[in-house]
This record gives C-alpha cells, structure tokens and sequence, in this order.
C-alpha cells in the first residue's frame, strides 16, 4: 500500500483555464505498474483553443460530446473514493479499535456498526474535497 501513489493531470483551455481532460493513475513506484486509470474529457461550455488541441491531442469534436466539470468531478471522486480513502480509513480505523476489543466487553456487530460509519464519514470527506478542489481555479489554488 505504501508504494502506491495517484498522479493528477488536468487539461486546460486557454485563456480562460477551463479543464477540458481530467486524467488520473494509481500506479506502484517500485515496480513502475500501472494499477489503475482515470480519463474523462470535459466540455467547457466554450470555443476549444487550437492551440492547446495542437499541444495535447484533444479535438473540439471530442469536448462537444463530453459531459461537463460537475460530471466528470463526480467520476473522478468515484474513481478515487474506493482506491484512496476506504483502505486508508479502514486501516485506520481498524488499528483504533482493535486496542479495545480486547478489554471492552461488546458484540462483534457494535464494532461493525463503528467502522462502516467511520468509513462513510471518510468517504464524504474525500469525496467532498475532490469536489471542492476541482471547482477550483488552478491559480487561485496555488496562489492560497
């Protein structure tokens, strides 16, 4: 787990900094592998720069089919969301608990009902934070 990283990339249009392509990769850095791939385009609601298509490929024929930012936010929040968040909070959560599991006289069920709660509560979180990062501008994000 702890070879795992997740690479963010975001295509913009220009001038306006607009994301047009929202890629993401979990990948091992040990051994180079790629685990898993998120790509989505983004229409922005906007003419599509040559120059920028010139520099990544994309074509304007390609964003005007594509969903918007809300859209592919979520599909990225929901590629994510099982990779990142659940394993780390379920780890986290479970090496809490297990210090009082063996002193405190409850049922199995109780200790069931905390980390699935936990776990929902960790999972909002991350989605709720992808979500606001990706309504960000770039700028304005580096710039606080």
């Amino acid at each position: 787990m702890k070879d795992l990283v997740v690479a963010l990339d975001l295509e913009m249009n220009q001038p306006s900094e607009r994301i047009v392509q929202i890629g993401a990769v979990l990948g091992n850095v040990r051994t180079g592998e790629v685990v898993s791939q998120f790509d989505a385009k983004v229409n922005p609601g906007e003419p599509f720069s040559s120059r920028i298509a010139e520099l990544t490929g994309i074509s304007a024929l390609e964003l005007e089919g594509a969903p918007s930012l809300a859209v592919a936010g979520n599909g990225l929040a929901a590629w994510v969301h099982p990779i990142v968040a659940l394993p780390l909070a379920a780890l986290a959560v479970a090496r809490y608990l297990s210090a009082y599991t063996e002193h405190t006289p409850i049922a199995f069920w109780s200790l069931a009902v905390a980390l699935v709660a936990a776990l929902a509560t960790a999972a909002f979180a991350a989605a709720r934070q992808a979500w606001i990062a990706m309504m960000l501008k770039p700028a304005v994000a580096l710039h606080t």
